[in-house]
């Protein structure tokens, strides 16, 4: 449940599916056609990077035929975030010291031969080795490298800017992570003492309240009001604490069933993740500067301004903020919009289209675009040291505020009780 709350602001790779394999022609007449696909050698047609990272992101190298596929796959360690930026910085050093690609993968894949990020440097020097860009082969690799990385890599015309969006990408993989682990660091106090909290209400509300409740019941005493009152109050708690937690865990259960597979539930999600207090105005932040970097660095680097919107849509990482730029490259098509459009939602900052306006010539779009994504990444922070800042107050008076009311739940019946006992020995 934790995990699916921080991957919020996870950059971690999309999940990959099965390769796209063809029928084996030497099959038998008759019999299902065998799908055997091949990583090593073999002859393959080259194909252009384009096809491989174009509106269908998942789209995946189709591997020739002939060599039996292992029943198991060994797949190694996760990488971290840090590890997968670090390769790509060491991968851009070697490719401008003049190493060639094939050698300079290879020799990331050795290092990292323990991780799957090892393996995926492996996989991509096999690819070049049949024949394939080196674009292509790490744009194929969709279940080790972020898509901002992809996207990235894809949209590089010359050397020299593959070597500036590897080290962009590193950038931009760094900062996630580092996102990711303040927002951890801020809440795990927060949560933990909200979590005891929790467990004490409901086992005053499970045992020791009903408790008092007998004890004036065994003397032959009415329970007093206040008494009933806190009972009553601890009970609801106790309930509203059960249902939520239900809540939570069937939203967990649809969600990773096959909630996620759903678009319209995808989307409804990173919208939801936008305008989400306190939580929201980071992720805002944060998918608009990665937008505004992705298309800066398209529109850089001589692509048209359509295909370097849906480029950067899909690299933003936010699927509600995708599906507006979708809607804006298909109206733009038609000639019903202009490039300054796309900021007509509440999902991007509102100061985004009057910067983009201003701009009067695409070189100078090109400038304001790469200053909007630095100007949005600092925003983050901004946002980020704020949430920090008042997450913990605000979660420690939700505590105190719950626990006081458990102790009046207690110390109200007790109050009560010490009279009439007092009375009745008297009596």
């Amino acid at each position: 449940m934790a995990d699916e709350f921080f991957s919020l602001f996870d950059d971690s790779a999309e999940q990959s599916h099965t390769p796209d394999v063809e029928a084996d022609d030497d099959a038998p007449t008759g019999k299902k056609a065998k799908k055997t696909f091949t990583i090593g050698k073999g002859k393959s047609k080259k194909k252009d990077a384009s096809s491989l990272i174009g509106t269908n992101d998942d789209t995946k190298l189709k591997l020739d035929t002939g060599e039996k596929q292992p029943k198991i796959t060994i797949v190694g360690k996760k990488s971290r975030p840090d590890d997968i930026a670090e390769t790509l910085e060491d991968l851009a050093s070697m490719l401008e010291a003049g190493e060639s690609e094939d050698r300079a993968l290879r020799t990331l894949a050795h290092h990292y031969a323990k991780f799957n990020v090892g393996k995926a440097y492996q996989r991509s020097a096999d690819l070049i080795a049949r024949g394939e860009t080196i674009k292509a082969a790490l744009s194929a690799q969709t279940d080790t490298f972020p898509r901002v990385v992809r996207e990235l890599i894809g949209a590089a015309s010359t050397p020299r800017d593959l070597h500036r969006n590897l080290r962009r990408s590193a950038e931009l993989i760094v900062e996630s992570s580092d996102i990711r682990a303040q927002i951890k660091a801020a809440l795990f106090k927060p949560m933990f003492m909200f979590g005891i909290v929790i467990a004490f209400v409901i086992v005053a509300a499970q045992w020791l309240l009903p408790t008092v409740a007998d004890v004036f019941t065994s003397i032959g005493s009415k329970t007093p009001k206040a008494t009933q009152i806190m009972i009553s109050v601890g009970g609801q708690l106790k309930w509203a604490f059960v249902v939520l937690a239900v809540v939570i865990l069937l939203w967990f259960v649809y969600w990773y069933g096959f909630g996620r597979k759903i678009e319209a539930v995808r989307i409804w999600k990173d919208r939801m993740a936008i305008r989400a207090p306190l939580i929201g105005p980071i992720n805002q932040m944060q998918a608009a500067a990665r937008f505004s970097d992705v298309v800066s660095v398209c529109l850089g680097s001589g692509i048209p301004e359509v295909e370097a919107l849906e480029i950067g849509a899909r690299a933003c990482g936010n699927e509600a903020l995708q599906a507006h730029v979708n809607d804006h490259i298909g109206a733009q098509k038609l000639g019903n919009a202009v490039f300054a459009d796309v900021a007509d939602t509440p999902l991007l900052p509102w100061n985004f289209k009057n910067r983009i306006e201003v701009s009067p010539s695409p070189r100078e779009r090109v400038k304001v675009m790469s200053e909007l994504a630095k100007v949005f990444h600092k925003k983050a922070r901004r946002r980020l040291n704020t949430f920090a800042d008042r997450v913990g107050p605000i979660t420690e008076m939700m505590v105190l505020g719950i626990a006081a009311v458990v102790i009046l739940a207690v110390a109200i019946p007790v109050a009560s009780f010490a009279p009439q006992m007092m009375g009745m020995v008297g009596g």
